[in-house]
């Protein structure tokens, strides 16, 4: 029999030790993240092997930096499944801590009220306020808010710019392509930059001019209007720069028609000599660099009653279900800052946000292609990215629209009639 002290000691020693056991139990349920001392969060991205040979390398500095914080990469090579498994996460409650998208793509998280507001960790972070002031363009910044929300961070940027083969304008007797261009110029180059062999175009003057928002904007045009709650396809000026894209093809024949183009795309058809222009952003860059039998260079974008070049930017969103904000939040500053923009400049692969990263030589190397980078800055300052309301419903919409158009099955009138009555049933049901 034990005594009454020997008994109270026994108990307490198995009260400590079941304590101990449970506190133990508990911390084994919340995982290796605080046994090791760290945070772990979870980056979700897509694109070429480029961009995910950025992402290591960028991930890799950040923790270097931020020892306390473990950043998981989840890499997704096409965009379509990414996308797609974005919304799945979401629907399971397991979505990622930090995810990129296109600005055209995040209107949708923005309704479905799934993106944090890093508004109050940026006022928050004296640090942060300095390198803010340094993107460009500021209206990047009007992009990605909402309702008085700054629901991302630029990540990189595109601004559309005209890439032209030197020696196919030298061979016609045209002056390269500049800011006087408008698009009336645009197409007189582009008839004489095409060569016919009979009815057979053996050299086309352009492949077209990217997306129609570049034409639309720069006739006075837009797609919705400026509350985003209706459509304005139908308006004259919207016809008037869609007829103009389709008389590219159809009646100057200085662009290819339906079934022209082959399987080639438009960068592939540049390679080759086939074409003279075609327009783009600074992603084709690393393909182009391989052409060894001509010349090539870029310029700004012709202009009508506005010079636009659509921006097609890219931003790192912190998801609004993140159980570690303030760790993710660390993170897409440090992808934003200067370290990480200047390894997107080591890639060529996209043009970095921070001034002070393009305007340095870094980024403006005369000895790598194309040599007039400057006019992607000059770009920047007349650009426009898509609006939070957009969405790529829409552009299915249009797109559909205008090939309906090149197949001749509609006129342009008839079409954008269409399109404004698709695109305002759509924008009451989603």
């Amino acid at each position: 029999m034990f005594s009454k002290g020997r008994k109270y000691w026994l108990w307490l020693f198995l009260l400590v030790f079941v304590v101990a056991f449970m506190l133990g139990g508990c911390g084994k349920k919340k995982g290796t993240i605080e046994e090791s001392g760290k945070t772990k969060i979870t980056y979700m991205y897509a694109g070429g092997s480029t961009n995910d040979e950025i992402m290591k390398e960028a991930t890799k500095l950040f923790e270097e930096k931020k020892p306390e914080i473990d950043v998981e990469l989840i890499y997704v090579p096409n965009w379509a499944t990414y996308i797609d498994k974005i919304t799945t996460s979401l629907a399971s409650n397991s979505a990622p801590d930090v995810i990129v998208l296109g600005v055209y793509q995040v209107g949708d998280y923005v309704r479905k009220n799934a993106l944090l507001d890093l508004s109050p960790y940026m006022k928050a972070d004296p640090d942060y306020q300095k390198q803010k002031s340094e993107i460009i363009p500021t209206s990047l910044w009007d992009t990605i808010s909402y309702n008085g929300q700054i629901l991302g961070v630029p990540a990189w940027q595109n601004p559309d710019v005209m890439y032209y083969n030197k020696k196919l304008f030298d061979g016609a007797g045209v002056s390269y392509p500049d800011g006087n261009w408008d698009y009336q110029k645009f197409l007189a180059a582009s008839q004489k930059l095409t060569k016919k062999n009979g009815n057979k175009v053996e050299q086309y003057g352009t492949w077209g001019l990217g997306w129609y928002w570049n034409v639309l904007w720069a006739y006075g045009a837009d797609v919705l209007n400026s509350e985003g709650t209706k459509c304005a396809m139908d308006t004259p000026e919207a016809q008037e720069a869609i007829q103009f894209i389709i008389d590219l093809a159809q009646k100057y024949h200085v662009a290819p028609r339906p079934g022209e183009g082959g399987e080639q795309t438009d960068y592939q058809a540049f390679m080759t000599g086939r074409v003279a222009t075609f327009v783009s952003g600074h992603y084709m860059v690393p393909m182009l660099k391989d052409i060894k039998d001509f010349d090539w260079d870029i310029s700004v974008l012709p202009h009508q009653k506005e010079r636009v070049s659509l921006n097609n930017a890219t931003f790192w969103l912190v998801m609004k279900n993140s159980k570690q904000p303030k760790a993710a939040w660390e993170y897409v500053k440090f992808l934003s800052g200067p370290e990480v923009q200047n390894i997107i400049v080591k890639y060529e692969n996209d043009v970095p946000i921070l001034k002070s990263v393009l305007e340095s030589d870094k980024f403006l190397n005369p000895k790598i292609p194309p040599v007039s980078d400057r006019v992607y800055i000059d770009a920047l300052k007349q650009s426009r990215s898509f609006p939070i309301a957009s969405d790529p419903r829409m552009d299915q919409i249009i797109s559909d629209a205008i090939t309906a158009v090149n197949l001749k099955q509609m006129d342009v009138a008839t079409a954008m009639r269409k399109v404004t009555k698709e695109i305002n049933q759509h924008l009451k049901e989603r």
